[in-house]
């Protein structure tokens, strides 16, 4: 009905308003039949309220509408249409139709008191696209905030939802599957050395292949840095998960190649089994970290399942993580010490400081047991001071031609701050700084060399030396040698229990002497423990020799005696303790360079 042919002054006033209305207004009389249409009900449905206009019935007007679309309906599916336009319209519930424009348009009906009908039709065609967008931008979201960019993988916030959710579905199904995790052996070396671009070519080669393994029962995702994470559920036994694993680890293991190198790393696995070793997320890759722990100490193995020896050892690993913290370390921490030789005088040229701790409640701790756990836990900088000023307040007593040896953590390297402290120690102590050596392994040094150049720096300053322990065992360049203050090379025990004549382990200790040698560094051995072994070591001017041959670890107390002892067994003359430090340590330099030039000519 249009606005002319309405008399009523209010009225007219109202319906004004409605046709400014860009949503369809109409309303209808108790019997459904049509009194008012604005015209943006006309421009939007222009067949069905021409029709009711020219006084049509609603089921004409449905009829024309649905006709002009679709000419090909017949009369049944027709009436099937409008008796269901009906019942909506009846009904009262709001309803969606589309437009043969195009548009989407929801219906609400409103009835009033005298029986009409106020039925309001709005434009939802942007409304839903909008939905639409929104919709596709947060499964965008979704994925990137549940994919690893990188890889493509599943990251770390999707893997732990899955484990969830296949914890709750395996509560009900009282079934069990495995959690795995994956570390790469030796990335970090490529990355110092290759650059952080090639480091990422590496980690998205390393995705693809283990995608290979990802079905229906495999899911894999990665954690972040080099690190994995698997959940295996395909009803696998314990041998078969390991004869998996090993597969899977072959493939993973293989070189890829970037500009020409041939880059590998070698990888370690370790699993959970829930619900055996646990009944959540945190318990289960705890479980799966301390496997991959063990799975990276074996030179056999490159997969290892918790188990319940593990569990015992957690246990025990747990008692000392505390005693670590609530323990008086200052009084249950002693230092015991272990002579250094010199290969060609077989005299005392340093004593290596070595930590014991035995705990009131525990009883003794074996070092292996406590320091990697110290470091873990961040308990190592308080029990490095501890250690090295009992070491200190010890080796201030020595003839002063002798070194004292002490082991530092590679974290402890990588903090200035304390760094800084142990060399104040050093000083308030009254022992020469000159004549201490920070023993850090080749692992050590290496894992934390982007981060410790500043601190490689105050220890050249200070006058400290610096010992490469366990040199030969882990993935050390050449190039270290070059830029840290190195002053001694001590090559792990392992090349000692091997020796023998001609043997290869032989060619690779003359090697690393010569080496020595020619940079002006001390080589010292470890492990040496029979005569057949000093007799080999010695013929290869080794500055020095150190192991049970010569001593066990002794107490303070006993060093004295030690010391006096070995000079009348080897009738060497008691040195002047009063000569400088310096020219002492000239004269052993000169006579092992002589030496060694003489084997070599």
């Amino acid at each position: 009905m249009a606005v002319t042919e309405i008399h009523n002054p209010s009225i007219k006033v109202l319906a004004s308003a409605l046709e400014q209305l860009a949503d369809m207004f109409c309303i209808y009389d108790k019997k459904y039949r049509l009194v008012y249409a604005n015209g943006a009900a006309f421009k939007a449905m222009p067949i069905y309220f021409n029709t009711l206009n020219e006084g049509g019935s609603t089921r004409e007007a449905i009829e024309n509408a649905i006709r002009a679309d679709n000419a090909e309906l017949d009369d049944e599916a027709i009436t099937a249409i409008c008796d269901g336009f009906n019942i909506r319209l009846r009904s009262g519930d709001p309803y969606e139709i589309r437009l043969a424009n195009g548009q989407s348009m929801q219906i609400q009906k409103t009835t009033l008191e005298n029986g009409y009908m106020l039925v309001l039709g709005i434009d939802v065609t942007k409304l839903k696209k909008q939905k639409a967008q929104m919709a596709s931008l947060a499964e965008e979201n979704h994925q990137l905030a549940n994919t690893d960019q990188l890889t493509g993988l599943a990251n770390r916030r999707n893997f732990i939802e899955q484990l969830n959710r296949k914890i709750i579905e395996n509560q009900s199904e009282s079934s069990g599957f495995y959690v795995g995790l994956i570390d790469l052996n030796g990335f970090k070396r490529i990355n110092d050395i290759y650059g952080h671009s090639t480091g990422d070519k590496l980690l998205a080669g390393f995705a693809r292949r283990a995608s290979q393994f990802t079905d229906s029962n495999t899911f894999i995702a990665r954690l972040g840095g080099d690190e994995f994470a698997l959940i295996s559920d395909g009803g696998l036994s314990e041998a078969q998960l390991i004869s998996f694993s090993q597969t899977l680890c072959d493939v993973l293991s293989q070189p890829q190649t970037f500009a020409g190198n041939d880059l590998s790393v070698s990888t370690g696995l370790g699993w959970a089994t829930y619900p055996k070793d646990g009944s959540t997320p945190s318990d289960l890759l705890k479980k799966a970290d301390y496997a991959l722990y063990k799975s990276k100490k074996s030179k056999t193995r490159n997969a290892v399942l918790f188990s319940e020896n593990d569990e015992t050892k957690m246990l025990r690993e747990s008692e000392i993580s505390r005693q670590l913290e609530t323990a008086d370390l200052e009084a249950e921490i002693s230092m015991q010490f272990q002579p250094i030789h010199n290969t060609k005088s077989q005299s005392v040229i340093s004593f290596e400081a070595l930590m014991r701790w035995e705990n009131s409640e525990l009883g003794f701790i074996a070092s292996k047991e406590f320091v990697p756990l110290a470091e873990k836990t961040g308990q190592i900088s308080k029990l490095t001071k501890i250690g090295l000023k009992k070491a200190l307040d010890v080796a201030k007593h020595w003839p002063k031609t002798i070194d004292l040896h002490f082991n530092i953590s590679g974290i402890d390297l990588g903090k200035i701050e304390v760094v800084k402290a142990l060399i104040e120690s050093i000083k308030d102590s009254g022992y020469p700084t000159e004549s201490v050596v920070f023993e850090v392994t080749e692992t050590a040094l290496v894992d934390t060399f982007e981060n410790i150049s500043h601190v490689l720096s105050l220890l050249r300053k200070s006058g400290l030396q610096l010992a490469l322990d366990d040199f030969g065992t882990g993935f050390s360049s050449l190039s270290y040698l070059a830029r840290i203050p190195v002053t001694c090379l001590k090559m792990d025990k392992s090349f000692t229990e091997r020796l023998q004549p001609g043997s290869y382990e032989e060619q690779i200790l003359k090697t690393v002497n010569h080496l020595c040698t020619n940079l002006n560094l001390h080589s010292v051995i470890e492990g040496v423990e029979t005569q057949s072994q000093v007799d080999q070591l010695s013929a290869m001017n080794l500055y020095g020799l150190q192991g049970h041959y010569f001593s066990r670890a002794l107490d303070p107390q006993d060093i004295g005696a030690y010391l006096i002892n070995h000079i009348v067994a080897c009738k060497i003359k008691t040195p002047d303790w009063n000569t400088p430090r310096e020219d002492v340590l000239s004269q052993d330099r000169e006579r092992a360079k002589l030496s060694t030039s003489k084997s070599v000519n």
